[in-house]
């Protein structure tokens, strides 16, 4: 009974041991990104620019780092930026995996060559007394929290360490060996899958060499599976993103795979590489060893077929075909007549698109016969706000490459003129919905307030903006020049109106309970950020529907214009 306990209380210690092993990767791995993140970045935008540089700098990037899921997200985020090309990013990915097999040779040189326990409390307790003393928003105090994941790492390495030497006689593998290979492979596969640590399952198969409760062969099964399991967070970060993003993603764990499974079924060659032809002794160096080499190997398999892979991963994820122009994509832009009309149709698809988005932003719902959006492209409710708005700057960008392309054709002064109109009317739609995407996370947190004041202030901005939108939406129905002059200097003083009752209103409130400094300055900068939006809009009806020469008489109807 006491010899159960015993080894009960042992693998009580070996659980607490991983347990403080990937909390102490979790501080590790955000103390680096907050120390080395951006520096990070700046290296692999910068230097990445042909896929042997990229290749290096992935390498590189999660030596440093200690985790090539952090470098794999990213390289998402990058390609999905448009910074970094498919080829380079498929370099980077390629590369990371050869960077992260530094873990385990400081494992296998520290974690099992030195003695531990005598410094590792040593670090974690300098590492404290840095968070106790320094500023949080300074370096030392993310250096002190790196020393305290350091130190926490080889506390839960030597727990388990100590844990596995004592318990070998628990783990007796020989009923696996019928399985084969396959199941210690599976096994770090679905392990690192989980726990989503290679470092982890690395830790844990050097470990069971160490204590020889596994042979090299199974030790290096285990460590083939942990690659392959690693890829789920990037496959998770690139599977709701851009085509590009999803094109990394698979890229690598094509990558994963292809390896893993050539290095499975190369290993006797391998085994006999690294014991024999490298005439490594130590078997926890030789598990290492073969770690590296399989990633090497890997890596020279695919980079003379980077080309071709990048072009399989395009024919598997084809660029999105999508079109965001409704009217202009019809028309040749050198007929002039019928390209001013279609780039007018075009604006207010824009106008729409707008209308929508700050709508969103806005939480309120206009009545669906708004001529405004009457037959014009409604935006996916699926898609997220960041989509949508990257949406409208494609289709901005597209509309000014064919005013570009008609220029040369508008041979009258007038078509000239209305040309250049339509332009910095869609120029200005764009504008209006960039001082609302500013507060868009001020308006998050209005609607979701429990403080009364605060939702009072956020009803008060809907009512007050859905007025506006739907007024302004009258101003598309057919109707005479002085009657629209007089409906849109009523929908400038109602914006005035709005801007100057709500600035009223916050002087009002600042001086009662319940509200905070902050929230009074919230208050005055999503004011100010809405009059800009309205401004913008405004301008962008003026360029649609007067003259220059009504237009200045407007402008000097309202400064603000």
């Amino acid at each position: 009974m006491s010899t159960m306990m015993f080894s009960l209380f042992d693998i009580g210690k070996f659980a607490a041991g991983l347990a403080i092993f990937l909390f102490a990767m979790m501080q590790m791995e955000a103390a680096l990104k907050l120390l080395g993140s951006r520096s990070i970045k700046v290296f692999l935008q910068r230097h990445t620019q042909n896929p042997i540089k990229a290749i290096f700098g992935g390498a590189l990037a999660t030596a440093v780092l200690q985790s090539s899921s952090v470098v794999g997200l990213i390289t998402l985020a990058f390609v999905g930026a448009g910074i970094l090309e498919l080829t380079h990013a498929l370099g980077i990915i390629i590369g990371s995996n050869l960077g992260t097999t530094l873990t385990g040779w400081i494992v296998a040189t520290l974690g099992f060559k030195f003695i531990l326990s005598d410094f590792n409390l040593y670090l974690f307790g300098l590492g404290c007394f840095g968070v106790v003393i320094f500023n949080p928003e300074r370096k030392p105090y993310q250096f002190s929290k790196l020393t305290i994941g350091i130190g926490l790492l080889l506390m839960g390495l030597v727990l388990m360490k100590e844990s596995m030497e004592k318990n070998t006689q628990l783990f007796d593998v020989s009923g696996l060996k019928q399985y084969g290979l396959l199941v210690f492979f599976f096994s770090g596969l679905l392990f690192t899958a989980i726990i989503q640590s290679s470092s982890a399952t690395m830790v844990i198969t050097l470990s069971a060499l160490h204590a020889e409760i596994i042979p090299l062969g199974s030790a290096a099964a285990l460590i083939i599976g942990a690659g392959l399991g690693t890829t789920g967070t990037v496959l998770l970060g690139g599977i709701k993103g851009s085509v590009s993003k999803k094109q990394v993603a698979l890229a690598h764990f094509i990558f994963n795979l292809v390896t893993s499974l050539l290095a499975l079924a190369a290993l006797p060659w391998l085994l006999y590489l690294v014991t024999d032809i490298y005439a490594i002794d130590d078997p926890l160096f030789s598990l290492v060893a073969l770690h590296s080499s399989i990633n090497f190997f890997g890596l020279l398999l695919f980079v003379p077929f980077l080309s071709q892979f990048k072009r399989f991963l395009q024919f598997l994820f084809p660029a999105n075909d999508t079109d965001e122009r409704e009217y202009i994509n019809n028309v040749s832009p050198k007929i002039t007549d019928a390209a001013l009309a279609a780039l007018e149709q075009e604006a207010g698809n824009v106008m729409a698109q707008v209308i929508q988005l700050n709508s969103i932003c806005l939480n309120i719902n206009l009545k669906q016969s708004a001529h405004i959006l009457e037959n014009k492209k409604k935006l996916a409710p699926d898609a997220s706000y960041i989509n949508h708005y990257d949406s409208l700057k494609r289709l901005e960008g597209k509309i000014i490459d064919y005013v570009i392309q008609c220029q040369p054709h508008c041979l009258k002064k007038d078509d000239s003129i209305r040309l250049t109109q339509q332009l910095d009317s869609v120029r200005d739609l764009v504008f209006s919905t960039k001082p609302i995407k500013d507060i868009r996370a001020d308006l998050k947190e209005f609607l979701h307030s429990s403080n009364p004041k605060i939702m009072k202030q956020f009803e008060f901005i809907q009512e007050q903006m859905r007025k506006i939108y739907l007024d302004l939406d009258e101003l598309f129905v057919p109707m005479g020049k002085e009657e629209l002059y007089e409906k849109f200097t009523q929908l400038v003083e109602q914006v005035e109106q709005f801007h100057q009752s709500y600035h009223l209103s916050i002087f009002e409130e600042s001086g009662t309970d319940g509200l905070s400094e902050i929230n009074i300055s919230t208050f005055f900068n999503v004011n100010r950020e809405l009059l800009l939006s309205n401004i913008y809009l405004l301008k962008a009806l003026e360029n649609k529907f007067f003259e220059p020469q009504e237009i200045k008489t407007l402008s000097a109807l309202s400064p603000e214009l």
